[in-house]
């Protein structure tokens, strides 16, 4: 947790060490910032960056949301976590890592949510009815983004990552949560 009387040197935040083109991975490996295990975790990044525009704009709606989506927030770093790792690395034993347990609690929340909107079987147009659920379209369309990078990773013929199946399935369901997420701030909060 980061803490407001900690004041972080120049040096801990600008290092150099990537002005190459390549940087480390959480295990240690050297590899070009173009690498599928960058380009997943950049994109997980940008999926909870994107979280946090949602959950600050519904924290004023429902605050259970901005709870369920800060806790969305920290299991996305698991993930990202566990793709920066390799596997068989000391570090990995450090990781919660994520599990089918992650991936069912994404399905009771999103079943808990269905139970509470109608879905027309029509395509959505994002922001139609309001700026926040077009937001949760936006990282509901990150989300996927992310699935699609991490199955990458995983068929990285360099080094093929079966490990991150789970993460994949979570990714999965995370993005069905937030269309219906989306559907639910349409009919229940109009904005």
């Amino acid at each position: 947790m980061w803490r407001k009387n900690k004041k972080l040197e120049f040096s801990t935040v600008t290092t150099r060490g990537g002005d190459t083109g390549d940087s480390f991975l959480y295990s240690g490996e050297r590899r070009g910032k173009d690498d599928p295990a960058f380009e997943t975790v950049g994109e997980i990044d940008e999926l909870s960056s994107r979280l946090g525009v949602v959950k600050a704009r519904i924290r004023a709606v429902e605050h259970r949301f901005a709870t369920e989506i800060a806790s969305i927030q920290t299991e996305l770093q698991r993930v990202a976590s566990m793709v920066a790792t390799r596997p068989d690395h000391e570090l990995a034993a450090t990781i919660k890592a994520i599990t089918d347990r992650d991936v069912e609690i994404v399905e009771k929340r999103e079943a808990d949510l269905l139970a509470a909107v109608e879905i027309a079987p029509v395509f959505v147009l994002p922001g139609e009815i309001g700026e926040l659920s077009a937001l949760i379209d936006v990282a509901r369309a990150v989300c996927r983004r992310c699935e699609r990078r991490i199955v990458t990773t995983i068929r990285d013929p360099a080094l093929p990552r079966p490990d991150l199946h789970a993460c994949q399935r979570y990714l999965n369901r995370l993005s069905d949560y937030l269309f219906i997420f989306g559907r639910y701030v349409e009919q229940h909060h109009r904005m």
